[in-house]
């Protein structure tokens, strides 16, 4: 607890649903925790998510949200901290060119790394 982090979250949408959700902390000492979780949400629950885990501690965090539609069914959005804010965005769009991604909305969010006080998504089943 207290120990500052990076976070990376990776979600994939299917048929309108969350279907996976992989999230992983990378502590500034070197140790990293990634914690799978089979929850699925609406857009609607994960906007609400989105917004909530942004703010650790009453605190702003840092987040990037990337989200790319393939077909009507299937998008990926991506959210990672900033403190390889120009290297996360080259890959990210390197992402969408070789995979041949015909819309894309990059939404950055940039302030200082907060600390990890806990926490985390809510679960919620069908």
């Amino acid at each position: 607890m207290g120990r500052k982090f990076r976070k990376f979250d990776l979600l994939i949408r299917w048929n309108g649903r969350i279907t996976h959700f992989h999230d992983s902390i990378d502590y500034e000492d070197g140790e990293s925790s990634t914690v799978p979780i089979k929850s699925i949400f609406t857009w609607q629950e994960l906007s609400h998510i989105c917004a909530e885990r942004c703010c650790i501690g009453g605190r702003r965090v840092c987040k990037m949200t990337y989200r790319m539609p393939v077909y009507k069914d299937y998008a990926l959005v991506y959210e990672g901290s900033v403190l390889s804010d120009d290297d996360d965005v080259n890959m990210m769009m390197r992402f969408i060119a070789e995979n041949r991604f015909t819309t894309a909305e990059v939404y950055v969010e940039t302030e200082v790394v907060g600390q990890y006080g806990g926490g985390g998504y809510t679960e919620q089943g069908e």
